[in-house]
């Protein structure tokens, strides 16, 4: 479709003024990537690391989950509404959010509104709103197989997750995180999940970290999606087995 074309068709989702604000945007700029971690997600592994999948893997359908909401203690992962734009741009506009995930802090609430209907309307992407305050204070994405940013089997996902900066250290991230990985292996039956970060994003690092994720490679020079920004990129993974194993661990010991 061509850049033209698709603006046309998001313009369906926008009151009249705001389709023609859209117009602004034909540049083919990406002002939202898809990919909407607070790590970086898609960084390709060594052609020599890269596990071969066999042809059945790549055959074998995962059943998509139809539009749902998930449930923690503190939070509820929802589908993304047109009226969160301006908790979207809340946080997403925070100088230290964004960046530390590789995309440029967001401009307005009529981009946010425009980036809901254009990048987080996909089926496993959630919003997360924190039960106390009512709204959305970030988000976590699931892109499984081909839907990811580099080649995985139809067996593997690519996830993604950032946090609105007033609510950093208070453990919402990984409880999030974890109900996301809980549906990618106990619904989706996915056999593997990746992660990543760019070097300094440590509370990225901790998140995967806190949710069994094991370090798997890096890349020197990887591209973001802010103009001429390139840093050294770490990739994480966490299989189904693990996974399991890890629900049999005292709470303690899978903290620690």
């Amino acid at each position: 479709m061509t850049i033209k074309g698709r603006n046309d068709r998001l313009a369906s989702y926008l009151e009249p003024k705001q389709a023609a604000a859209l117009a602004l945007h034909g540049s083919g700029r990406e002002p939202y990537p898809r990919t909407i971690s607070r790590g970086i997600i898609g960084i390709p592994a060594p052609a020599a690391s890269r596990a071969q999948a066999s042809p059945n893997e790549h055959n074998r359908v995962c059943t998509p989950s139809p539009p749902m909401s998930l449930e923690t203690p503190r939070l509820i992962l929802r589908r993304w509404r047109l009226s969160d734009a301006p908790f979207l741009f809340r946080y997403a506009s925070h100088p230290k959010v964004g960046p530390a995930a590789g995309w440029e802090p967001h401009r307005g609430v009529l981009e946010s509104r425009w980036i809901i209907a254009r990048t987080l309307s996909a089926p496993e992407t959630y919003a997360l709103e924190l039960k106390s305050v009512g709204h959305p204070v970030g988000c976590v994405e699931l892109y499984v197989g081909r839907e990811s940013s580099f080649p995985l089997p139809k067996t593997e996902g690519e996830l993604g997750y950032w946090l609105g900066a007033p609510f950093w250290g208070r453990g919402l991230m990984t409880e999030a995180v974890e109900a996301v990985v809980r549906h990618a292996f106990a619904d989706l039956r996915l056999k593997k999940l990746w992660c990543g970060y760019y070097d300094g994003n440590l509370r990225s690092k901790r998140v995967a970290e806190k949710c069994g994720f094991r370090y798997h490679h890096f890349v020197e020079r990887a591209p973001s999606r802010i103009e001429g920004d390139r840093r050294t990129g770490h990739a994480v993974c966490l299989t189904a087995e693990d996974w399991m194993s890890r629900l049999q661990e005292p709470n303690d010991r899978r903290e620690s």
